[in-house]
């Protein structure tokens, strides 16, 4: 499975020169466009259906790539629940927001 934010493309965004989290910061690939695909009814890694048919992704639109890198910054940069001593900032409505342009509604 090829995620559509690659390692590097995270990393640069997080300005991450070291490897010791890598494997938190592909977590967080996977976490943000799982979010992605489950907020925006979409798909965009290949995958099978619940009968075992494939389900081909969508190409994840530039747009869709920022709001996921914003998600990941946010939780790299925050990784508890409750920020103590920090401004609160809603920087995943910015995300949300931008998810909102191409979000297929349920019927």
């Amino acid at each position: 499975m090829t995620e559509p934010i690659s390692l590097a493309e995270a990393k640069s965004h997080l300005r991450v020169l070291y490897d010791n989290e890598d494997a938190y910061i592909g977590t967080l690939i996977t976490a943000a466009r799982e979010f992605a695909e489950n907020y925006q009814n979409r798909v965009y890694v290949d995958r099978q259906d619940d009968e075992g048919n494939a389900v081909v992704a969508e190409t994840m639109p530039a747009m869709e790539k920022a709001a996921c890198l914003l998600l990941i910054g946010h939780w790299f940069e925050n990784r508890e629940a409750v920020n103590i001593g920090k401004n609160a900032s809603e920087v995943p409505l910015g995300a949300t927001m931008i998810f909102n342009l191409r979000r297929n509604l349920p019927i």
